[in-house]
């Protein structure tokens, strides 16, 4: 007689270790992007005095956790369908839950800097920087929560 698979057991740790893997890397890479935006916003004259090790941080974090996390998203995403457990299950919206909530808190508190800096005449591209890149992957995480075909239910 075989034994049945557990409902849920190794697949609920596959979900939790796939999101919670799919986080850390969406703000490590969301971390980088904004140093990369802050670098092409500012003149060639003060993009020297960054130094490199601010350019190497901001590029490694980009171009090793940006492909990483897409290639969780899309690991995750594929298996997002009406028959899957995966769309139904607990650990997709608390992960957008997390994402969208901590990207809008980012990008809200970098803006509101960023005019308050210009309020009082002081051009800050790190902010804006900041605001940018948060604000991308805001409306990524809202267009998956509101996904007809695959956002949570």
């Amino acid at each position: 007689m075989a034994a049945s698979a557990a409902p849920g057991g190794v697949n609920t740790v596959r979900r939790v270790i796939t999101f919670l893997l799919l986080g850390v890397m969406v703000l490590i890479a969301g971390i980088g992007l904004a140093g990369l935006i802050e670098r092409a916003i500012t003149t060639p004259a003060v993009l020297a005095d960054f130094g490199s090790s601010g350019l190497a941080q901001s590029l490694a974090f980009t171009l090793i956790a940006g492909p990483f996390a897409l290639g969780l998203w899309w690991f995750a995403w594929r298996n997002l369908t009406d028959a899957s457990a995966d769309r139904h299950s607990a650990a997709w919206p608390v992960y957008l839950i997390i994402a969208h909530t901590v990207s809008l808190i980012v990008f809200s508190l970098a803006a509101l800097e960023f005019l308050s800096d210009l309020v009082i005449g002081v051009w800050s591209p790190g902010p804006l920087s900041v605001a940018l890149a948060w604000a991308l992957i805001w409306v990524w995480h809202h267009w998956m929560w509101f996904h007809a075909a695959k956002g949570p239910t």
